[in-house]
């Protein structure tokens, strides 16, 4: 279209809306500051005020996929399939641990069933599957 196209439609902007959102987060941030001081005051105690894992921003939402995800990893991680140390080399494998991880996510798998949405059910039977056949492949056996 060209800028002298009579059928283009016209944009008209309500400047009324921007001051409201602007006050809005505002307000938010206020909140935000006014919580962060609480919880900071409580990582103090703690000493885990300059902890970077824990900012906000870094941290997955909790919920089942993120517990798939870890347990997952955790088995990758015993059965040699993640880095590891400053050398960049494969972890040691240790298969009674990858197989503890793994029946630990059937057990919940058999604990969410019926309480999972589809996509977490896929997750959750996707990485079972992955798990037990990177376990059948494991050629190395320690304990």
């Amino acid at each position: 279209m060209s800028e002298t196209d009579s059928s283009a439609p016209k944009i008209i902007v309500d400047s009324d809306w921007k001051s409201q959102v602007a006050k809005e987060k505002q307000q938010a941030a206020e909140a935000a500051e006014a919580g962060n001081a609480a919880s900071e005051s409580n990582l103090d105690s703690l000493g885990l005020s300059d902890d970077p894992a824990l900012d906000a921003g870094a941290m997955p939402a909790p919920g089942l996929e993120h517990i798939i995800s870890v347990l997952f990893t955790q088995a990758l991680m015993y059965l040699g399939q993640m880095p590891g140390g400053e050398d960049g080399e494969p972890l040691p494998v240790n298969k009674p641990m990858a197989k503890q991880v793994i029946d630990s996510l059937d057990v919940l798998s058999d604990k969410v069933k019926g309480n999972a949405t589809d996509d977490e059910g896929k997750m959750l039977q996707g990485a079972l599957h992955a798990l037990r056949m990177a376990y059948v492949n494991t050629t190395q056996s320690t304990t």
